[in-house]
């Protein structure tokens, strides 16, 4: 059957023949404006109708000439397809009211469920550039299975005995979905934070001393020094070292000086703190004015954050310069395929690694580390940095925390041996493969 057939109208709609709207009902109506001024009271005999989601009740006298009674079916005359129902006493406002031709046919209830059941269609039914309104010709050809006055009572009461479990199982669901998102990043921070304090792979006393990496590099920034690629104040070791009488850590300068300092967590007896830009040389990126058209939509790669992806190879950018940007605001120097990159500015400690050779703007940085073996280091500060950067003395700006140059070179960074950078980088490698399919 079709609507217009089980229930009457409140309204007389344009483009509707007259039998399918014989008799119009009767109700009053309010402005949304007065409906609003009107005090709620939970506690109320009177509900207050609107046309959006949110209702209330109020304790108005009964016999105010706003009040209404009866078993009403609402429809709102403009907005989206909220459909409700209500059986006492109501004051509505901007709503199309319908209720049962007869309700020894056609139970008022069952018609609510019915057309619930069908509230994506009805929406379809509401158009308009600005306020949408319901095409009441379309609405009320909409077909209803109606079976006999009994069934119709028995499901209606099948579904109120349903309802607050559904609610229940809704809320669970939801409750679910969230954490199911969820789990798999929880699970890799705190996998992250176990590893970050050596706790993830066993100690092993047949690792190298981390003293040989340290070592290393300061061979490498050596010879830096030499090719005039480093200032030679930069060959300084800066030491980080545990005090065993006081339990606290020190920081020894070049000219003897001793500072004591804070440090984020405990580490193993075979690691080291080390400052930032003692173990990596870093490159801050530029953005050229982009007033500027003959510095734009050329070939050349220009990395932005949102083009980074989280532990992963950046293979396309949004966004290219000009030779004439590479010349004029990167020396021509292009950063180069495998390099890892790190966001500071406003997103900081997001991290990828180039999978292309490109140039990056001026909130990311470029890293290189003054000694690596293949790439052990570098995926290593890759899966750490996240949350070392954390530790950073950030400054607050509109969008969100910002390192400097600074402060950057100042993060403290604790270091394994590499043979334990690699275990750590392989179990990561492979928890992180594993929750991808939770």
């Amino acid at each position: 059957m079709s609507l217009w057939q089980v229930v009457y109208f409140d309204k007389r709609f344009k483009g509707v023949e007259k039998h399918k709207q014989s008799k119009v009902l009767k109700y009053k109506h309010i402005s949304s404006e007065e409906l609003n001024s009107i005090k709620k009271d939970n506690n109320g005999k009177v509900r207050l109708l609107s046309t959006g989601k949110l209702d209330g009740f109020c304790n108005i006298e009964l016999d105010d000439n706003r009040v209404n009674f009866g078993k009403v079916i609402t429809i709102p005359t403009g907005g989206s397809a909220i459909i409700k129902y209500h059986s006492g006493y109501f004051i509505d406002s901007l709503n199309i009211l319908m209720e049962s031709q007869d309700n020894n046919l056609y139970d008022s209830k069952y018609i609510y469920y019915c057309l619930l059941e069908q509230s994506d269609l009805i929406q379809q039914y509401f158009k308009g550039s600005s306020i949408q309104h319901p095409d009441m010709k379309k609405i009320v050809e909409i077909s209803l299975l109606i079976p006999n006055i009994e069934i119709q009572r028995n499901i209606v009461r099948t579904i109120e005995v349903l309802e607050p479990l559904i609610a229940i199982y809704s809320e669970l669901f939801s409750e679910l979905e969230l954490l199911r998102n969820e789990l798999p990043k929880k699970l890799e921070n705190s996998i992250i934070n176990y590893a970050m304090e050596g706790k993830l792979v066993k100690q092993d006393q047949n690792n190298d001393s981390v003293d040989n990496l340290i070592n290393e590099i300061y061979k490498e920034k050596q010879k830096l020094v030499e090719q005039g690629k480093l200032k030679k104040a930069d060959l300084n070791n800066l030491i980080i070292y545990k005090n065993d009488n006081d339990n606290s850590y020190y920081e020894k300068f070049e000219n003897g000086r001793e500072e004591k300092i804070e440090v984020p967590f405990e580490i193993p007896y075979n690691w080291i703190w080390s400052r930032f830009n003692k173990v990596v040389n870093f490159k801050i990126g530029k953005t050229p004015p982009t007033n500027d058209l003959s510095f734009w939509n050329g070939k050349i790669p220009w990395v932005s954050i949102s083009d980074m992806i989280k532990n992963s190879k950046i293979k396309s950018t949004k966004k290219f310069i000009s030779k004439k940007a590479l010349s004029s605001y990167f020396n021509n120097n292009l950063v180069k395929k495998e390099t890892l990159i790190m966001s500071f500015k406003l997103t900081v400690g997001k991290t990828s690694i180039l999978g292309i050779d490109a140039v990056h703007n001026e909130g990311i940085i470029s890293i290189y580390p003054y000694f690596d073996k293949n790439n052990l280091f570098r995926d290593f500060l890759m899966l750490f940095l996240p949350i070392f950067s954390q530790f950073g003395d950030k400054k607050e700006a509109i969008k969100g925390g910002t390192l400097n140059t600074k402060s950057l070179s100042k993060l403290l960074i604790p270091i394994p041996p590499l043979k334990e950078q690699q275990r750590i980088v392989e179990n990561i490698t492979k928890i992180q493969k594993l929750l991808k399919n939770l």
